[in-house]
């Protein structure tokens, strides 16, 4: 039995939150005796039946977990949903497989189990053969799915406790009790897996609780320090791949990063700046991500262009680090006509150019973005403004828009699907007035109101109209065709990340005088950023009116963004998901009946996986 391996310790140590245990002073229920668990068990019924119930006897960890698990409104009768892509990182495994197997074989002869999950919920069977025949692969535990339970009330409060019988939602869970120890990266706290131990109740009750939590966390402390001791030959090995390059590349700015330690050659740090290095080494992450070799023209501080070749050093498939070749690239090369010759320098031009003049942003991609609207507002041309939610492209329209004349308005693509002749009325009599029109989500539009505003753009001579989209559908074509349109690709924010400092710089600067710290600034230029300028506006000016002090650091960014930077980056896996949620949620115009059936999944699935994602901080 598990009870005469673990003797009961003259000094208890602190196992966890320090809720995690009744003290004296309290009157929680005993989880210790079978009185107490009965008791637990009376409230339970009762809570369920009435989320309004009295839980100041339940002890505070589990209370909000229930708490959580009925706004969640939990279906506790539901089978255990099953993620058949989850996995859990090989060196997390490779570190971890002699210590789990140990506790595996304490839990087997005192009648318990040992089960590992991944940091986002799913049971995976890589370390814990003897489950295999009773739990599958893939079992997702995670509080919206099954309620309160050790993996996932251990993974949404972020730190290690029990859950005992009686205190599981699920009936099916409450013969057992299991302590969950969260196993973190001994760099970025961010958290690499979540291994249970569960024993039966009867075990438990003759057992002391605290030695076994002692028991479970120190398996987690030795798998943590092994990550360290492994990371640390990693390191030595990638200082290797830098200096052969360095050799090769004699006198060229150079970095190497494994995505925590950044090293730098002199000539590097003679061409760089700090906001540079942020820039740099976020373009080497998303290498690292996708664990291939890239390269991106970046324009620096000061306007200067550069060119960046990033390469895995190592194994590909399990790389030790990225590897950044930093070239300057030759000044702009003067404009070309469409006829290919030099165009003339025209004043017009110049004042068209100042239309966007406060807006930030040295990205080479967005810069030729904005050349191309300052050509639509000197050529008086249509154009059409492409790029993801929150990008700018509205920002872009009106500006175009507002330079050919007083006279602007806009009309939403969905809306004339159920007001069609109004507003096809409302843009003929603002065109014929020669006013502008900007005609926004014009992948919305119907095919049908697309060829009936086309009869209506041939009866101007030279509308000024301009459409935003986020990709070009056959409805939206059809408009681009006729009118014959600019196009002015928006590139989505984490394709121009060395802007990302001074926006979120200016952003803060228009709500207060604090400043962001440098470590800030790092993090954001880190983070991925699907909601694009928009959701980065939002998170800093969040963080600006929590500060407290003179400078904005990480700790004041919203919970949210923060719970998603300290779960770490997206697996491969995980990136093809949410591509692939956001192209079905986009084409079924957010309509999630209509996106599961395009995925051909379930809704309850979608909804699980679009709640994991919002969980994270990630916009979808």
């Amino acid at each position: 039995m598990l009870v005469a391996r673990i003797a009961r310790p003259t000094i208890l140590g602190a196992v966890s939150a320090a809720d995690e245990m009744p003290r004296s002073d309290q009157v929680m229920f005993d989880v210790n005796t079978r009185e107490g668990l009965a008791s637990v068990a009376a409230v339970r019924e009762r809570f369920l039946a009435d989320p309004h119930t009295d839980l100041s006897r339940i002890r505070p960890r589990i209370a909000r977990s229930w708490r959580r698990s009925a706004a969640m409104r939990v279906d506790l009768a539901a089978p255990l949903q099953i993620d058949k892509s989850a996995r859990i990182d090989e060196q997390t495994l490779s570190c971890a497989r002699p210590f789990v197997r140990e506790l595996e074989r304490i839990a087997l002869d005192a009648g318990g189990d040992v089960t590992v999950i991944t940091p986002s919920g799913a049971l995976v069977h890589d370390l814990t053969p003897a489950i295999e025949d009773r739990y599958p692969n893939g079992r997702v535990l995670i509080e919206d799915a099954c309620g309160t339970n050790g993996d996932g009330t251990a993974l949404e409060d972020g730190h290690s406790g029990w859950v005992y019988s009686q205190e599981h939602l699920r009936d099916d869970l409450s013969a057992t009790s299991c302590y969950s120890a969260l196993i973190r990266d001994p760099f970025r706290d961010n958290v690499r897996a979540c291994v249970t131990l569960t024993l039966p109740e009867s075990v438990m009750l003759a057992s002391d609780p605290r030695a076994i939590g002692l028991v479970v966390e120190g398996m987690a402390a030795k798998v943590t320090r092994e990550l360290a001791t492994r990371s640390a030959m990693r390191e030595q090995m990638l200082f290797a791949e830098y200096l052969k390059v360095t050799r090769r590349y004699r006198n060229g700015a150079i970095l190497a990063t494994d995505g925590k330690n950044i090293m730098v050659t002199d000539p590097a740090l003679e061409l760089l700046r700090e906001d540079d290095f942020a820039a740099i080494s976020s373009y080497a992450q998303d290498a690292l991500r996708w664990r291939r070799a890239i390269e991106h023209d970046v324009t620096l501080s000061g306007d200067r262009l550069v060119q960046l070749h990033i390469s895995m050093a190592g194994d590909r498939q399990d790389p030790l680090g990225a590897i950044v070749v930093v070239k300057p690239t030759a000044s702009k090369q003067p404009e070309r006509s469409a006829r290919g010759g030099i165009a003339m320098t025209v004043s017009g031009r110049d004042v068209a150019r100042r239309v966007f003049d406060d807006l930030v942003g040295e990205n080479q991609a967005f810069r030729q973005a904005l050349d191309l609207a300052t050509t639509a507002i000197v050529r008086r041309m249509p154009a059409h403004v492409m790029g993801g939610p929150g990008a700018g492209k509205r920002t872009i329209a009106l500006r175009i828009a507002h330079a050919w004349s007083a006279d602007v308005e806009t009309f939403d693509g969905a809306r004339f699907q159920e007001a069609g002749p109004a507003l096809l009325e409302a843009v003929r009599l603002r065109l014929r007035a020669s006013g502008a029109v900007i005609l926004r989500d014009a992948d919305a539009v119907p095919t049908s109101v697309s060829e009936a505003l086309v009869e209506l753009f041939r009866q101007v001579q030279a509308p000024l109209v301009l459409l935003t989209l986020r990709r070009p559908t056959a409805s939206a074509s059809v408009l681009i065709s006729h009118l014959s349109s600019v196009e002015i690709a928006v590139p989505p924010l984490k394709a121009r990340r060395e802007d990302i400092p001074a926006l979120a710089t200016g952003f803060i600067a228009d709500v207060t005088d604090k400043r962001p710290s440098a470590r800030l600034l790092y993090v954001l230029a880190q983070a991925d950023w699907p909601g694009n300028v928009s959701q980065l506006k939002s998170v800093v000016e969040q963080a600006a009116i929590v500060a407290r002090g003179p400078t904005i650091g990480v700790a004041d960014l919203p919970q949210s963004f923060r719970r998603g930077m300290a779960r770490g980056s997206l697996s491969r896996l995980e990136e093809v998901e949410l591509h692939e949620l956001r192209a079905a949620l986009d084409e079924a115009g957010g309509n999630r009946k209509l996106a599961a059936d395009i995925l051909q999944i379930g809704r309850s699935t979608l909804y699980r996986r679009l709640d994991l994602y919002r969980r994270r901080g990630i916009v979808i």
